[in-house]
């Protein structure tokens, strides 16, 4: 019911969109699996060489340098690895939504909640501000300092893209009987 809860449901549908596109897009383009995961790693790269220049004490940090730099040079040595700075397959994140024909979960899910992600001023205001129960003041919005906020719970709407993920993925691996016999098909 709150903040945490949309980046989740943002982050879950992200994930769906991007393996739905790229499944879709690996018939024209056969690398493109490769090419997703170099991008990754290049994204690594650039966290690993600010890391390395930052006067910053990084030992409380939530990352471990040793780690990203073992990932970066697991396939090969982090010199060649390269860097983008775009995004994915050079294209935006609408554009991704039109080509798997999922408009609606750009337009209700995505867009909405990166409001939160960024913490863009109409999520602040959902999250975090009530109305002052003053009729004097016109009820001007104050900050919740009480906590008295509520926002719609992100369950049903969590479990409506983690279903579509699990058809996506079912139409490349067929599931385990443990697995059917204790969730039933995905459908």
């Amino acid at each position: 019911q709150g903040i945490l809860g949309r980046c989740a449901l943002r982050i879950i549908t992200e994930v769906y969109v991007t393996l739905k596109y790229m499944a879709l897009r690996e018939q024209d383009k056969p690398d493109i699996w490769n090419l997703f995961k170099e991008y990754g790693i290049g994204k690594y790269k650039y966290v690993a060489l600010r890391a390395r220049e930052t006067s910053l004490d990084l030992s409380q940090h939530h990352f471990s340098l040793p780690v990203l730099e073992t990932l970066l040079n697991e396939d090969k040595s982090e010199e060649f690895i390269n860097m983008d700075t775009r995004l994915f397959d050079n294209k935006n994140v609408r554009k991704k939504f039109e080509e798997i024909n999922e408009n609606d979960l750009y337009d209700l899910y995505y867009e909405y909640d990166t409001n939160y992600i960024h913490g863009l001023w109409g999520a602040i205001r959902e999250s975090a501000m009530i109305f002052c129960n003053n009729p004097a003041h016109k009820y001007h919005a104050v900050p919740d300092i009480t906590f008295e906020q509520k926002l719609r719970d992100v369950k049903h709407d969590c479990e409506y893209i983690l279903k579509k993920l699990l058809n996506l993925i079912s139409s490349f691996y067929e599931f385990p009987d443990f697995y059917l016999d204790k969730y039933g098909e995905v459908k």
